[in-house]
């Protein structure tokens, strides 16, 4: 029988050789629910670093949704209901070389500089 801390040496090995969960299991002989429970204890003992939290544009999504409950949507779903004529100053009005989303993001951005001018 391998003793326990020859897995978890082993789980770190294979941890820091960025295997993931799936792998590690198969080459321990383990189920992923025991592999993603090693990791959490090591996790938890500083055996190995947190989860770190990423900036990119995913998990900025995440944290959006998961702080605020909202949806996304699509730029579809923004244009298919709107009038022509809106449409049509839409596009005089997205800037040259760019983009749908930089006008919108441009009027968010005016918008919450106008209401929170003194911030």
């Amino acid at each position: 029988m391998v003793a326990r801390s020859d897995h978890y040496e082993r789980f770190v090995e294979l941890y820091n050789q960025g295997k993931k969960a799936p792998e590690i299991a198969l080459l321990l002989g383990k189920e992923v629910g025991a592999i993603h429970q090693m990791t959490y204890r090591l996790r938890g003992s500083n055996v190995i670093p947190p989860v770190s939290t990423s900036t990119g544009l995913s998990a900025k999504i995440g944290r959006f949704r998961r702080q605020t409950g909202h949806k996304l949507g699509t730029i579809g779903q923004v244009i298919e209901p709107m009038d022509e004529k809106i449409l049509a100053w839409m596009a005089k009005e997205v800037p040259v070389g760019g983009t749908v989303t930089d006008l919108i993001r441009a009027i968010i951005e005016d918008a919450y500089y106008e209401e929170n001018e003194n911030v």
